[in-house]
Formats: C-alpha cells, sequence, structure tokens
C-alpha cells in the first residue's frame, strides 16, 4: 500500500517506470525534448509568417491593391463576400470592411484556402509563402 502512494506522484508528472530491479522502480521521465522544442519552433515560424507583409502576399497571390497609400492598402475582397480588404501598414493585418478581423499572413492565407495552418506551414511552396520570404523575408522589408 505504502508503495503505490509512490507511483501515483510521479505518474501524475508524466514520469513512468523504466525498468523494476529488486522491487525498486527506477523512473525515467517521458517528455521529450525535442518534441518541446519542435512545438517551440512551430510557433516561432508561425509567428514569423503572420508579420510578413499582408500587402506583397495578396499581391504574389494575383491580387491588384485599388488604392495604396502610406499607411494602408485596399484589396477587392478575396473571399465570397462583397467588399473590399483593409492591410494596415501599422499592424500588418487585413480586415474587411465588414468589420471581420483576418490576421497576418498565415491567418489570411489560412482562411482564403480554408486550411488549418499547420497544413501551410508543412507546404508554404503550395500556398506561394516561399515567394513571399524572398521578396521581403519579414514585415521591415516590405515595399509600401
Amino acid at each position: 500500500m505504502g508503495d503505490s502512494k509512490h507511483l501515483v506522484i510521479p505518474f501524475l508528472l508524466g514520469i513512468q517506470p523504466a525498468s523494476r530491479r529488486s522491487g525498486r522502480f527506477i523512473f525515467s521521465i517521458t517528455l521529450n525534448l525535442q518534441t518541446m522544442l519542435q512545438q517551440h519552433s512551430i510557433k516561432a515560424r508561425q509567428e514569423r509568417i503572420n508579420n510578413m507583409c499582408v500587402k506583397t502576399y495578396l499581391e504574389i497571390l494575383g491580387y491588384g491593391a485599388i488604392v495604396s497609400h502610406r499607411g494602408y492598402a485596399i484589396f477587392p475582397s478575396p473571399f465570397r463576400e462583397e467588399g473590399t480588404l483593409y492591410v494596415d501598414y501599422r499592424t500588418n493585418k487585413a480586415r474587411l470592411n465588414t468589420g471581420r478581423q483576418i490576421g497576418g499572413v498565415l491567418d489570411l492565407a489560412s482562411t482564403l484556402f480554408k486550411v488549418p495552418k499547420a497544413t501551410i506551414l508543412n507546404n508554404i511552396v503550395q500556398y506561394r509563402i516561399d515567394l513571399l520570404m524572398d521578396r521581403c523575408g519579414d514585415r521591415q522589408g516590405a515595399i509600401w
């Protein structure tokens, strides 16, 4: 009975017994450091792509700006909804004239192509993100 108390706490912490010798357990941590680093790098990749220039991405996809001024650009809506898509340079986010917030490049691509962000990250060539990386790399390289 006393041994079961000692088994519960390691189990809750994600520690599993590695082997059993002479009635004693040797515990090993089951957290995989590579998995943790990979998840962190996925989040960093998402943030990096979302911070790229939305205006340049729309131009790569073939959408021409109706109006392009120093602080914003207006595009025809790429969605079924009628209206316009505003891209604010200061925030580098897109929104529809109806008030619906779209977000950065990755958010826009996910909404436009109706696929999860992970799918886009796994195939950046299909969604033309590679061309965006070549053109500006990040928001500071965007041409306004």
